[in-house]
């Protein structure tokens, strides 16, 4: 995965929502390098369960397994892959 496409703005932006006023360059870099290495992670469990199943596509159930995987607790939402969550 390609850090640079990750925007100092759009980090800026999420950990706004999360409660955090402001934040120095380094942890902005800081930040980059984890959600690499979190998407990489990540990526390598969808594609084990993808290959598990012998299917050549990725369903949702290889996301929520993985992301169960690494650690992260999540609902599953009825509106993931109907194309409509954008407009919730």
């Amino acid at each position: 995965m390609d850090s640079h496409n990750i925007t100092k703005p759009s980090i800026q932006r999420l950990c706004k929502k999360a409660g955090v006023k402001s934040m120095s360059v380094e942890c902005v870099d800081s930040i980059k390098h984890i959600m690499e290495l979190e998407c990489e992670e990540l990526i390598n469990n969808i594609i084990s369960y993808n290959e598990t199943s012998k299917a050549k596509t990725v369903m949702v159930d290889d996301i929520y397994k993985s992301i169960f995987d690494t650690g992260f607790i999540i609902s599953k939402s009825e509106h993931l892959g109907q194309g409509i969550c954008s407009s919730i």
